[in-house]
């Protein structure tokens, strides 16, 4: 029998690598998903942060959708959007099959307040209806009321959550670059700084992985190869060609109407979706103030 231990040292190393990558999934801080007020910003005072809490999971009792507010002063290399998603995503939020909810983050490293959407709370929240929810919600930020603003996204979410899901809205994918949230802060390109040094890690994580088989198919033992069949073999036997001819009888050419769609049916609105780093699809948008 073989000699098993470079096999299990190269499975222990390659599992050693991948766990790497896995636990730098996403630089956001691990919470407890049962605290829905996490205020890492220190922006609400401790009377203001427990009756946030508790009008929240009073408000999901209601809507039967997750809800969310968070404040912070670092995206941990993230953008906005990045660091909202995660969050919602990493920590477990969300209700049901289809996590659903919503999380409000109000980001002051980069003055941004932006709404995050996920499940059903996609359809409830269409592009315009965040629009005219951030508007609403900035000038409470702006006047130093950051309680007022998490307050009335919770409120709204009271009403609009409470209400028959929308069937007419339509959801679309968007690229990254096309959504809708005006970030105003220097934009460091495609990629964030935090994904940049993900790619940085991934790309040396496979090379190692790379070199530790080569090195490991080099030193063990070699097989012997069996010698290739001579060609005389081939030529034993006669060769038989075999000449086949297709003819062209006849054709028979069907075709049926196309139904046209109705000119009636219209849309409530539209929500752009995207995915995260988890890989589901989120919906949101963000403003600065």
């Amino acid at each position: 029998m073989r000699n098993k231990s470079p096999f299990i040292f190269l499975l222990l190393l390659i599992l050693l690598l991948t766990s790497w990558q896995v636990a730098a999934a996403s630089p956001v801080p691990r919470v407890k998903s049962e605290t829905k007020v996490h205020d890492f910003a220190a922006l609400f005072s401790a009377k203001e942060r427990t009756e946030l809490e508790e009008f929240a999971h009073k408000v999901i009792a209601q809507v039967k959708q997750d809800l969310v507010v968070v404040t912070t002063t670092d995206l941990k290399g993230l953008r906005t959007r990045e660091y909202a998603d995660d969050f919602f995503d990493y920590n477990g939020f969300g209700m049901g099959d289809d996590y659903d909810g919503a999380l409000l983050l109000i980001d002051m490293e980069s003055r941004i307040v932006y709404i995050s959407t996920s499940g059903a709370a996609i359809y409830y929240y269409s592009d315009d209806i965040i629009d005219r929810l951030l508007d609403e919600i900035i000038p409470y930020l702006g006047g130093g009321d950051f309680a007022g603003g998490a307050r009335h996204f919770l409120q709204d979410a009271a009403s609009r959550l409470s209400r028959e899901q929308p069937s007419t809205v339509i959801v679309t994918e968007g690229d990254p670059g096309s959504y809708g949230i005006r970030e105003e802060v220097p934009d460091d390109g495609f990629i964030s700084r935090y994904w940049r040094e993900i790619l940085g890690r991934s790309a040396l994580s496979s090379l190692i992985i790379t070199l530790i088989i080569m090195i490991f198919m080099v030193t063990s033992h070699k097989r012997s190869l069996a010698p290739a069949p001579s060609g005389i073999n081939y030529m034993s036997s006669p060769i038989k060609l075999t000449q086949v001819v297709d003819r062209f009888i006849s054709s028979h050419t069907s075709s049926s109407p196309i139904p046209r769609s109705s000119s009636s049916s219209s849309s409530s609105g539209s929500s752009t979706t995207h995915s995260s780093s988890s890989g589901r699809s989120h919906g949101g948008g963000g403003k600065g103030f």
